[in-house]
């Protein structure tokens, strides 16, 4: 909800005052000029005239900057569309190669403009003398699509072209076009989002939306409008803005200049602004006494109760940030105090987007001549997606290059034996050589060595698997509350998370849990329901935080959840006097304190207990070696939840491997948008735009750069150019207290701005932060800018992170592409991802020492997860093996042609998801992606998809090969089923010709083999025959 939900009374005030109406009635008769020496007076008449007019409305103010620090704030006011119209200087912060949004803003005002759009339109004197770069004729031109109505694909890419937009491969961007076969995906920069056009020949199927970051459609329309392009230019023959603007309807112009004379203006509204004897508007009681006596309509806006003294018959409201000031000529005053902090019921509520992203570590996002490992022939070199001709059909094979110039083409069936290599260290792998032996050798080799890790993870893990000694029963009456009190909806993989983690407390050996999620994903939700859970048992629990700031953070949050349902939460940490401390540890001990939140101070040797069942650790990876000790000779025997945003690779490796059981949030929040990213060129002028327009809302602002030496230059500037906020200071370098302080000021919103470097990386969770400048962004890493700019949009306003490089820097091909990546990767929920990412990028590290690194070396991390995970099975008498599934010999073509999906890397990307779905479920969304993205599936799609799942449709006798001919299947046995011989599997099978309307026939075969045929059958019927003859045997399994 808005600010001009709030600040009605204010606005309606204004609406009822004699001066405004007349404005209003004079308005539609001829321009009107208004004097103004306040902007956010400026805006507050704005709006309310805005609210009131019937047709579009617009403003002309002295220059463009006034245009963006009173749109800022009508934006917060008006309940319409606010539009800018002006021209940006040559030397704008634009960076070739990335996207503007300066170029949406305009195109998405003219759209509004020409189409007689209502809303509020904000333009500049300078901008009157400008002109289109385009004729009165040319202005309304666009191309109109409607469902149904024939038009040529052709003849539109052709006019886009024309008129300036970008052919892509995706189209992510305004200003772009994607064409893919039938598809034809448009990014027009007056909408919000891409359209998508389905054509059936030449007529028009469907029209969609689409989401840039999922590239899959989330609504229809029935029809689109594409207009072409506008500019400005200076002067030129073209069609004059003035001309333009006037059609509207009068002008109102507005000016902070006075010209002498009085008569020159229809309305003068000179304004008073109190001047502030102490930060955050406390306005002295003098200043107050004044006012009341002098004016007759007093408003107080963000009052507390505190706030309100002298000012009892004062109206009330809430809004955001504005200077206090009075206006004599209307007798009204208002004083504005600061604005509320983490108030949601301030916030932009906006429909949830739905977003997902591909994984990181897929064959879709390697690139040629890069590493792969095939399971069965080694590590070789990617050589592309190759079509080979195999007897009278075409087959798409991913080409492997091996020593010796030798090269293994792998079909799309066995996709799943290919994997992206993952080594040590940043040195190149050797190359495989091929019908020597050497890779089953290695492989052996790898096995063998993993007994001394397995060895010491059995034994590791073994002592977790001891009885808890005691059992948990929790107060459902309690657990209920707090479900009932947690202010926001749960996400499926939260609730999930939540059951997995309340189960595991109610087995008999003690939880050992690893919960990984994005920030602001609500993993704490999830610690605080088995807290609850815990101490409802009678069981106290400790709750470890790696620093100061963050375990006080979540002695908030758990103060503010759980105290008002009678359970106690101390805190133990250097916030705490010594006294204080040492009660603490007295109330420990006599079993007083229920829920203990603090950092490595819970682990020193004074604080003791004999009552602990659960340890909540967040970020272990962040403590020091001798505290990780301690922790885990803490863990011993009690019940253990690890809370991370990014696993380490050691984690990462016990989950891949199933070592420990693991939770992923990856949904986030219903509220929460992706951040909307920019990557600029340094410039104050967008610098103190951006901050301005966040602290207009009420919002705070992160300011990163990372050099320690230039902060204080920085800091003066913004405190020079806020003087009515608080700009506070945040680097390694600063004493304890006084870092502590500054942080924890901004987290209290007390300070509004915070200079800082990156140490913020793992930071506060500040709903109220939502716009943060990376300066000098090309020198960090994918990783780093990932999760500094995590430290914006936890709340549920639209956040926006500007990445910005040196005016005349060039940047390096590495450096565009990591802020090309960060710019296009805004999908919520990357984390873990990212975390993939550097995994590949820095290599596996050290996970299990030294020697083992080694062997990842030799067959990548993949693989190696693999050999391990076999050997824990086979050590733990579970040696049974995943077995490939069936190749699959087909006499027609079965592949996502290059003519339907052009991009390599979607290609592959679909390979390797059929490749690992396993559900009908999971094939049918992989079907429904491909068919919004890329159109109708041809026949050779439809084909890979029967033979995909035909793969998967074996759980109790699976066949070694699958022979789809044109009018019969047969499948091919290596061995008979358990318990049942030669005769009877032919007489099972035999059976079905009397039920269904194939011919079937059973034959052996030599060395054991058999086959089953069923004739008059097509590859329509492959998968439902795979599922009816495995039906048969679902009493025994294969041999």
């Amino acid at each position: 909800m808005k600010h001009k939900k709030v600040t009605n009374a204010l606005l309606k005030h204004l609406g009822s005052e004699k001066k405004i109406l007349n404005l209003s009635k004079n308005l539609q008769k001829e321009n009107q000029v208004v004097f103004c020496n306040s902007l956010d007076v400026c805006s507050l008449v704005m709006s309310c005239l805005a609210q009131k007019a019937q047709r579009p409305l617009v403003v002309v103010v002295d220059k463009s900057s006034d245009i963006l620090e009173t749109g800022s704030l009508c934006r917060e006011l008006f309940d319409g569309s606010v539009f800018y119209i002006y021209k940006e200087k040559p030397s704008n912060s634009g960076v070739v190669g990335f996207n503007s949004d300066s170029n949406y803003e305009f195109e998405r005002s003219c759209y509004g403009l020409i189409n007689n759009q209502p809303g509020l339109y904000i333009t500049d004197k300078k901008t009157l003398l400008c002109s289109f770069n385009t004729s009165s004729e040319e202005l309304n031109k666009e191309i109109e699509i409607k469902i149904d109505r024939e038009i040529d694909q052709k003849i539109i890419t052709s006019t886009l072209s024309g008129w300036g937009y970008v052919s892509a491969e995706h189209c992510v961007g305004t200003g772009t076009y994607a064409v893919r076969g039938g598809i034809l995906d448009v990014f027009p920069p007056h909408l919000n989002r891409p359209i998508r056009i389905e054509f059936y020949d030449k007529s028009v199927e469907s029209i969609r939306l689409f989401d840039v970051d999922s590239q899959l459609s989330i609504s229809k329309r029935e029809s689109v409008v594409i207009p072409k392009p506008l500019g400005l230019v200076s002067s030129g023959a073209g069609l004059a803005v003035l001309d333009v603007l006037k059609k509207t309807g009068n002008l109102l112009y507005i000016t902070q200049y006075q010209k002498g004379e009085s008569s020159a203006y229809n309305l003068e509204l000179y304004v008073e602004t109190f001047r502030l004897p102490v930060l955050k508007d406390r306005v002295s009681d003098v200043v107050v006494g004044e006012a009341v006596k002098k004016h007759k309509k007093i408003f107080a806006v963000n009052a507390k109760k505190t706030d309100m003294i002298g000012l009892g018959g004062a109206t009330q409201t809430t809004g955001p940030y504005l200077k206090s000031f009075s206006i004599p000529v209307l007798g009204l005053a208002c004083f504005v105090f600061a604005a509320k902090r983490n108030n949601p019921l301030l916030s932009d509520k906006k429909l949830p987007i739905n977003v997902s992203s591909k994984k990181i570590l897929g064959l879709s996002e390697i690139s040629w001549g890069e590493f792969l490992v095939h399971q069965d022939f080694g590590v070789g070199r990617y050589r592309g997606l190759q079509t080979i001709l195999v007897g009278k059909k075409t087959e798409e094979n991913i080409k492997i290059e091996y020593s010796k110039g030798s090269f293994v083409f792998v079909p799309v069936d066995r996709f799943s034996r290919v994997h992206k290599y993952v080594g040590y260290g940043s040195g190149e792998p050797s190359l495989s050589t091929l019908g020597t032996g050497g890779w089953e050798k290695q492989k052996l080799l790898t096995k063998k060595s993993t007994s001394v890790v397995v060895g010491e993870l059995i034994k590791l893990y073994a002592s977790r698997s001891n009885p808890r000694g005691f059992e948990y029963k929790p107060d459902d009456e309690i657990l209920s509350a707090v479900k009932q009190n947690f202010p926001y909806k749960e996400t499926p993989d939260q609730q999930q998370a939540i059951s997995d983690v309340l189960n595991d407390l109610q087995k008999t050996k003690p939880m050992d849990r690893l919960l990984y999620g994005d920030v602001g994903f609500g993993k704490t939700e999830v610690a605080l329901r088995a807290a609850v859970s815990v101490v409802s048992s009678g069981r106290c629990v400790f709750f470890l935080a790696p620093t100061t700031v963050l375990s006080d953070q979540h002695f908030i949050t758990c103060k503010n959840r759980l105290n008002p349902l009678g359970i106690n939460v101390e805190l133990l940490s250097r916030f705490r006097t010594k006294k204080e401390q040492k009660l603490v540890l007295s109330d420990l001990k006599n079993k007083k304190v229920d829920v203990l939140v603090g950092t490595h101070r819970l682990l020193s040797d004074d604080v003791v207990t004999k009552n602990l069942g659960l340890l909540i650790v967040d970020e272990e990876h962040r403590f020091g070696v001798k505290n990780k000790e301690k922790i885990k000779a803490l863990k011993a025997g009690v019940d253990v939840l690890t809370l991370t945003a990014t696993p380490i690779p050691r984690t990462l490796q016990q989950s891949l491997v199933g070592l420990k059981d693991t939770s992923k949030i990856e949904t986030p929040p219903s509220t929460r948008l992706p951040i909307k990213t920019h990557v600029r060129r340094f410039g104050w002028r967008l610098i103190l735009s951006s901050i301005r327009d966040e602290l207009t809302r009420g919002g705070q602002v992160y300011f990163v750069n990372n050099d320690i030496k230039s902060l204080s230059f920085y800091q003066e500037k913004l405190v020079s150019s806020f003087p009515n906020h608080n700009v506070g200071v945040a680097h390694s370098k600063m004493s304890t207290a006084a870092l502590e302080k500054s942080v924890l000021g901004f987290f209290s919103g007390d300070v509004d701005v915070l200079v800082c470097t990156s140490i913020v990386e793992s930071g506060l969770d500040i709903p109220n932060a939502n716009t943060i400048i990376i300066n000098n962004a090309h020198r960090f890493g994918l990783s780093q800018l990932y999760q500094i700019r995590g430290r914006v949009g936890r709340g549920v306003r639209q956040a926006l992170c500007f990445l910005c490089i040196p005016k005349k820097h060039i940047l390096s091909p590495n450096a565009f592409e990591r802020l090309k990546s960060i710019e296009h990767n805004t999908s919520l929920g990357s984390g873990y991802s990212v975390a993939m990412k550097d995994l590949e990028i820095r290599g596996s590290g050290n996970i299990f020492g030294l020697e083992q690194s080694g062997y990842v070396s030799k067959v990548g991390l993949t693989l190696y997860n693999k050999i391990l995970a076999e050997s824990i099975r086979e050590s733990q008498g579970s040696p049974e093996r995943a077995t490939a599934p069936p190749s699959v010999s087909f006499v027609g073509e079965a592949l996502l042609g290059e003519d339907y999906m052009p991009l390599v890397e979607d290609r592959l990307y679909y390979y390797q998801q059929l490749a690992e779905t396993k559900t009908k479920a999971g094939f049918l969304q992989i079907k429904r992606e491909i068919r919004d993205r890329f159109g109708r599936l041809p026949g050779a799609a439809k084909n890979l998809f029967f033979v995909s799942e035909a793969q998967k449709s074996f759980r109790f006798l699976e066949p070694k090969k699958i022979i789809i001919e044109n009018s019969a299947v047969s499948f091919v046995f290596g061995s008979l089923p358990k318990n049942c011989g030669a005769k009877l599997f032919i007489e099972k099978v035999k059976g079905l010709s009397k039920k269904e309307p194939f011919g079937v026939k059973a034959k052996m075969g030599g060395a054991s083999s058999l086959s089953v045929e069923f004739s008059d059958a097509t590859i329509k019927n492959v998968v439902d025959l795979c599922l009816l003859f495995d039906s048969l045997f679902s009493s025994t399994r294969a041999k």
